[in-house]
């Protein structure tokens, strides 16, 4: 989970958002999964811009053993790959096992404890 937030961190900065406005989904980036997961599969390949509400629920990991990833994609490959999807348009319902990751809540749970020893000093 932290490998996901400081790749959700590093990958949303002005520069990377001005160079790479989308993320693509990628299922099983490393073609390790042997079970796949049909909800997964289902987002494989699909383009969003980096700020669709989506990403809290989708951003890899997505489920306990997830090995999906993203890719940045910019304006030119976002229209060759048959352009954006808005996530609006891809209701989804919690895992089955429970297991729930958002960067930003992660991000709060990570950053918290290093601010707070910051600001003791």
């Amino acid at each position: 989970m932290a490998a996901a937030v400081g790749q959700y961190e590093e990958e949303t900065r002005p520069d990377n958002l001005e160079l790479w406005p989308y993320w693509r989904y990628v299922h099983d980036k490393h073609g390790r999964s042997k079970t796949p997961r049909d909800d997964h599969l289902a987002l494989d390949g699909k383009i969003f811009r980096k700020d669709d509400p989506i990403w809290h629920q989708i951003f890899p990991p997505r489920d306990l053993g997830c090995l999906c990833g993203v890719e940045q994609v910019d304006e030119e490959e976002a229209a060759e790959a048959g352009g954006v999807c808005d996530g609006r348009d891809f209701p989804l319902s919690a895992p089955a096992s429970g297991y729930a990751f958002d960067w930003e809540a992660a991000l709060e749970l990570i950053a918290a404890p290093c601010v707070s020893d910051v600001l003791r000093w």
